[in-house]
């Protein structure tokens, strides 16, 4: 930046003289060497201390998934960092295995006469074998 304010004063200086409001003489450019002083200490020193410092640190509001359930994921509906609200789909699994096991239970419980509930404690798997 201080070489930039600098080629620019130089610039105007050059079109200063160009036009004759400036006299094209030694003293006129050593003018550079003040200028450049004034930069550094008047604008570009003090710009340093309020300036910030230190560590920086981003803030994020992530919170981890933890499944209750077990299975294969066949799509993700989220993209990464998108913002999701309590009850949006974020992964769908496959549902065969699911799908099987009621199957299982359903005829376990019709073969039997026994109530659902009383086969999923003793054992359907998931896979549709009947314990």
């Amino acid at each position: 930046m201080i070489v930039f304010f600098t080629v620019a004063y130089v610039l105007l200086l050059v079109v200063l003289t160009k036009i004759g409001l400036v006299p094209n003489s030694k003293g006129t450019w050593l003018t550079v060497i003040p200028y450049m002083l004034i930069l550094v200490l008047g604008f570009f020193i003090p710009m340093q201390w309020g300036a910030p410092g230190g560590d920086v640190r981003t803030l994020t509001w992530s919170v981890p998934i933890t499944p209750n359930v077990v299975g294969e994921v066949i799509e993700v509906a989220v993209v990464p960092n998108q913002s999701v609200k309590a009850g949006d789909v974020l992964f769908k699994l496959d549902p065969a295995p699911y799908q099987a096991g009621a199957r299982c239970t359903r005829s376990a419980a019709r073969a039997g006469g026994v109530a659902p509930r009383a086969i999923q404690s003793t054992g359907c798997t998931a896979g549709g074998i009947c314990l």
